[in-house]
């Protein structure tokens, strides 16, 4: 729901405790977009770790064809 509202935002780590799952949103949501949430969702203030984004290298390790060496 939030990837459709296009309010989740990905630039900082979603967080989670014991018992609740913390999502970080771009905007506060309008008051028809709340009502379409789950009724046990709450609108919190919250501190989020930024998430630090890595270029990498992604190689696949099963080959259809043996690798000449």
């Amino acid at each position: 729901m939030l990837l459709e509202l296009e309010i989740l935002d990905n630039s900082v780590k979603i967080s989670a405790d014991e018992m609740f799952l913390y999502l970080p949103l771009t905007r506060e949501p309008t008051p028809d977009e709340l009502r379409s949430f789950p009724k046990e969702a709450e609108l919190n203030e919250c501190d989020f770790q930024i998430q630090k984004k890595s270029l990498f290298l992604k190689i696949c390790l099963v080959s259809a064809q043996p690798m000449r060496l």
